[in-house]
């Protein structure tokens, strides 16, 4: 199989999982925001991003160092050597920060205390069950994991929240049990326990995993803090009702970023299996192209179907986000890039780019953010995450291309001038012209990706002779 075409099949394999999954729990956001208070609803997201600063300290990243050392490991020896040690390094650093949390909460908040602790584990323990899985190149389970999880959240959190109405906890408890019933499942599944060998536990181990994860430690900081300065700011200079608004508007963006996430994953593992090949610019270039042009695509049909979602969808109180959608998808665009560019640091097996890059970035969306909160409101948060994010960009773009050829197909320059027609669509906000980009939104994306969509006509015909064949 080519290089082209595992990428394509991994990526279809974990976008059918991210569709499913992300799109069940996207579909239960207006559930959620009406359930609960919007000032629940800001203090959950709050919540949420500081788990996702506190996960990289309390794995100390094992789960990506074991990822990319499994890539390489023949053997299953070697296999059991470098899951037992990451699994040591995760044990101990869930250990250490649940304590201090625990510690915390019951000093400043007993009732969310417990509640929060679960979240925390449930998640870490579910990003390493998952890594774990791409390591040992288990895309179909992990797939399977991944809409299990979404379920669960979706099931648990209309138990909890819904029916027996605890709240703030309830929603906490419903995502702690959903990322708990697919971690037990992923490691059940593959065996997990038959690569624990403790006799393989070294300290030279430990070491090179820590050696490698640990750059991974500020980049994945740097992007929390990208992307949650801007909740704590605005909860501190607006407040958690403002913070509720932001949190809904991003969650349009977050559709791309979360399709993406789907084609970073697969093309992680393509990169690592690549970067040695003498070919490696060319294809790099080609898969850049591909990229750049469905991405914008994929976000001209998002823009112009957002409209339905705050016209219709999300209650009356969230209607102010619509304002920043736009800004926040564009942003999605330079986060997208970005991550393709870092997917190529991982493969160079030197993490520390994405690590310095990406600290450079997050002190860039602070320090616009607090300049431009009390001049511009919501706008300010926006409008620090598109600056931070194309700072980003840029910034490895051009480390890149100290060791690689990139070249750009023009085309892209007529589907960014497209891409700003939906902009300046959007914010005129008339009705007629809103359903009818639809339409064309549609058109643009079958044209884009007409190549695909012709190789999965043809698959599917082929499927169809051969069932008719059978019988």
């Amino acid at each position: 199989m080519s290089r082209e075409s595992k990428l394509m099949k991994n990526t279809a394999i974990l976008g059918i999982g991210a569709i499913f999954s992300k799109g069940l729990v996207f579909l239960m956001i207006p559930f959620f925001s009406r359930w609960l208070s919007v000032d629940d609803y800001g203090n959950f997201d709050l919540y949420s991003t500081y788990i996702t600063l506190l996960i990289p300290f309390m794995t100390l990243s094992s789960g990506e160092a074991i990822f990319r050392f499994l890539i390489d490991a023949d053997k299953n020896e070697e296999k059991k050597q470098i899951i037992t040690n990451g699994l040591l390094i995760f044990g101990i650093g869930n250990a250490v920060t649940i304590a201090i949390a625990m510690t915390y909460f019951i000093q400043s908040s007993k009732n969310i205390a417990i509640p929060f602790c679960c979240f925390l584990f449930c998640e870490a323990l579910n990003q390493f069950a998952l890594t774990y899985l791409r390591g040992i190149k288990q895309l179909t389970l992990y797939t399977i994991c991944n809409i299990m999880s979404m379920v669960g959240i979706a099931v648990f959190v209309t138990l909890f929240v819904k029916l027996l109405s605890l709240g703030l906890a309830g929603m906490l408890y419903g995502y702690a049990t959903g990322y708990l019933i697919s971690s037990i499942y992923a490691l059940t599944a593959t065996k997990f326990h038959s690569y624990i060998d403790l006799k393989t536990i070294e300290s030279r181990e430990v070491k090179e995993l820590v050696k490698y994860s640990a750059p991974l430690i500020p980049n994945a900081i740097s992007w929390w803090i990208v992307n949650a300065s801007d909740r704590t700011i605005i909860n501190m200079f607006l407040g958690s009702v403002a913070n509720g608004i932001y949190a809904i508007a991003y969650k349009v963006p977050s559709l791309c970023t979360t399709l993406f996430s789907v084609f970073n994953i697969s093309w992680q593992e393509n990169v690592s299996s690549a970067i040695n090949d003498e070919d490696r610019e060319t294809y790099f270039t080609k898969i850049f192209t591909n990229m750049t042009k469905i991405l914008i695509s994929i976000c001209v049909c998002i823009l112009s179907i957002d409209f339905i979602l705050f016209h219709y969808i999300f209650a009356d109180k969230y209607f102010e986000g619509m304002n920043y959608v736009p800004i926040l998808i564009t942003s999605c665009i330079f986060t997208v890039i970005s991550q393709f560019f870092g997917g190529i640091f991982i493969g160079l097996k030197e993490p520390k780019y994405n690590g310095g890059t990406s600290v450079m970035a997050a002190i860039v969306n602070i320090v616009t953010h607090l300049l431009l909160i009390k001049v511009c409101g919501l706008y300010a948060a926006a409008l620090s995450t598109i600056i931070s994010f194309a700072v980003l960009c840029i910034v490895r773009y051009v480390i890149i291309r100290k060791r690689f050829s990139f070249s750009f197909d023009k085309k892209i320059l007529l589907y960014i001038f497209i891409y700003c027609y939906f902009i300046v669509m959007h914010y005129l906000d008339i009705m007629i012209f809103n359903w009818f980009n639809i339409l064309i939104a549609g058109c643009i994306f079958l044209y884009v990706n007409k190549e695909f969509v012709i190789k999965f006509l043809n698959q599917y015909k082929k499927r169809r002779l051969k069932s008719n064949y059978k019988y």
